[in-house]
C-alpha cells in the first residue's frame, strides 16, 4: 500500500543482545590490567616520596573510574553501528539523519583519525632508524631511535594510542563533531523523536561522549587545586 513510508524499525532480538554482550566483553578485556591510566597523576607524587592525601586518593579513584568507561563506550559504539546497518533498517538517507547514528559515526571517525595519525608517526619514526630496510636520510628527517616504542606489541600499541591518549586528544575530537552535528540537525529542523532502540541508544552514547569530554577537563584542572 504505502509501504515506502513505513519505517523499518528494529525490534530488540536475541541476536542484538548477543552482540551487545560481546561488546561488553571486549570492553572488559581492554581494561584488564589497566589499573592506573597515565593521565591520572597520582604516580607522580608516590614516585617522588610525597604523601598522597585522602582527597587526592578520592580524586584519583574517580579519574580511574571515568577512564574505565572508555573501552565500553568504544566497543558499544562499534556494536551499535553494526546493528544499525543490519536488516531490517531504515533507508540510508534516514539513517544519516538520525542523531544516534551521527554520534556513533563521529566517535568512530575521530578514533580512526587519531589511530591513522599514530600509524603514520610510528612508520616515519621506524624509517628514520638505521636498522630499517628503507632508511630515510637525516637531515632533512629527524632521527628517531626509540626501540621500546617501535617494538611494542599491537595490543599495547592500540592501548597506548587509543585509550591513554583519549583524555587529551581524542575526547574533544569526539565531543565537538557530535555537538556540531546535533546542532545542525536542530537548526535544519530535522531532529526527530527516536525511531527505535538503536537510535535512542546512540543518542545516549552521544551524550555520554560529550559528558566524558567535560569530565576530563574538570578532573584534570581540579587536581591542581586539591592538596
Amino acid at each position: 500500500m504505502n509501504s515506502a513510508r513505513i519505517p523499518s524499525k528494529r525490534p530488540f532480538s536475541v541476536a542484538d543482545a548477543l552482540v551487545l554482550i560481546g561488546a561488553a566483553a571486549v570492553g572488559l578485556a581492554l581494561i584488564r590490567g589497566w589499573d592506573s591510566p597515565l593521565w591520572c597523576p597520582l604516580w607522580m607524587y608516590s614516585s617522588r616520596g610525597r604523601t598522597v592525601s585522602p582527597a587526592r586518593l578520592i580524586l584519583h579513584t574517580i579519574q580511574v573510574g571515568v577512564s574505565w568507561t572508555i573501552p565500553f563506550g568504544l566497543s558499544l559504539t562499534v556494536a551499535l553501528l553494526a546493528l544499525r546497518f543490519r536488516r531490517p533498517r531504515p533507508s540510508i538517507r534516514r539513517i544519516t539523519r538520525q542523531p544516534g547514528t551521527i554520534a556513533c559515526f563521529a566517535t568512530l571517525a575521530a578514533c580512526v583519525y587519531h589511530v591513522s595519525g599514530a600509524i603514520f608517526y610510528d612508520a616515519m619514526a621506524y624509517l628514520t632508524r638505521p636498522q630499517s630496510a628503507v632508511h630515510l636520510p637525516s637531515p632533512p628527517f629527524v632521527r628517531f631511535d626509540n626501540p621500546r616504542r617501535i617494538s611494542r606489541s599491537i595490543g599495547l600499541w592500540l592501548h597506548d594510542n587509543l585509550l591513554e591518549l583519549f583524555p587529551f586528544s581524542i575526547s574533544p575530537s569526539v565531543a565537538v563533531p557530535i555537538a556540531v552535528g546535533w546542532c545542525v540537525l536542530i537548526a535544519c529542523g530535522r531532529w526527530r523523536r527516536p525511531t527505535d532502540w538503536i537510535d535512542r541508544s546512540g543518542r545516549w552514547l552521544g551524550a555520554f561522549w560529550i559528558a566524558l569530554a567535560i569530565a576530563f577537563v574538570i578532573l584534570t584542572y581540579l587536581y591542581r587545586f586539591i592538596i
